[in-house]
């Protein structure tokens, strides 16, 4: 027997978890304009706008996410915005019904996770749980256990992964900082870790070619190299992820330090 199996788009996924028993935020999917704006002002502003198309799984490689849509002209602009990405990246895409534009509504101060499972062929059912987005690879910070999983396993699953926070909150630090001088000791003041491991963190992500730095320079040729350093990320997206701002350029603050 053949069994076809295919990746759920978003919206699909939101009615699996609702189905399950899992709250989610305030969704709806749209598929013109005018239906973009009122589910907006039925959800309530603000909100944020995501490609749902089934070529288009990874939505931050095409910049297909919108944040913190404060209005209806927002809203319009960005619909239109996200219909010409989608007609470029899955034409077909429309022509189903499970196509088109979500709505939802804004969460913020939040920890984005993952949850999944697969099938080992030595140990059968697996569930996987770890930091979510972007970390997922970058990390690899997650816990596995063999289903079925008790409420004690699954604690431990999310105690699992506490060490990863402080690699969360330096690469947040470094974000918001960026262009700008920042030193060992400072970082470390402030995640209340000494400056050798700060160090390590910065190598790692500098391996995985996630930041680089740019060392100060000083006129005085006994001591050229200053002890601060400028971090730059490698790729912004990274960066607009980190700081949860995907938002076009005349909507943004932080214009120079992209």
């Amino acid at each position: 027997m053949l069994f076809l199996v295919r990746s759920l788009t978003v919206f699909e996924g939101k009615k699996r978890f609702i189905e399950a028993g899992f709250p989610v935020n305030k969704y709806r999917l749209a598929r013109s304009e005018e239906e973009a704006v009122n589910f907006a002002k039925e959800i309530g502003f603000p909100v944020v706008l995501k490609i749902v198309a089934p070529k288009i799984l990874h939505k931050t490689d095409v910049e297909g996410i919108i944040l913190n849509l404060q209005d209806e002209k927002e809203v319009s602009q960005a619909f239109n915005k996200l219909m010409k990405i989608m007609e470029k990246h899955d034409p077909s895409a429309m022509e189903t019904k499970k196509a088109g534009i979500m709505i939802e509504e804004m969460v913020e101060n939040g920890t984005e996770t993952i949850i999944g499972g697969f099938t080992d062929k030595s140990y059968g059912k697996v569930i996987i749980f770890g930091l979510g987005g972007i970390f997922v690879e970058i990390l690899q910070d997650v816990s596995f256990r063999l289903a079925p999983v008790e409420d004690e396993d699954a604690w431990e699953m999310v105690k699992g992964i506490k060490g990863s926070k402080i690699l969360l909150d330096l690469l947040r630090m470094l974000a918001f900082q960026v262009g700008s001088e920042v030193s060992l000791s400072e970082l470390g003041k402030q995640l209340a870790i000494d400056n050798k491991t700060v160090a390590r963190y910065l190598d790692l992500f500098e391996k995985s070619f996630i930041i680089f730095n740019l060392r100060g320079f000083s006129r005085n040729l006994r001591s050229e190299v200053t002890r601060k350093s400028k971090y730059y990320f490698f790729d912004n997206g990274i960066r607009n992820a980190i700081i949860s701002n995907f938002n076009d350029l005349e909507l943004r603050n932080d214009i120079g330090m992209l």
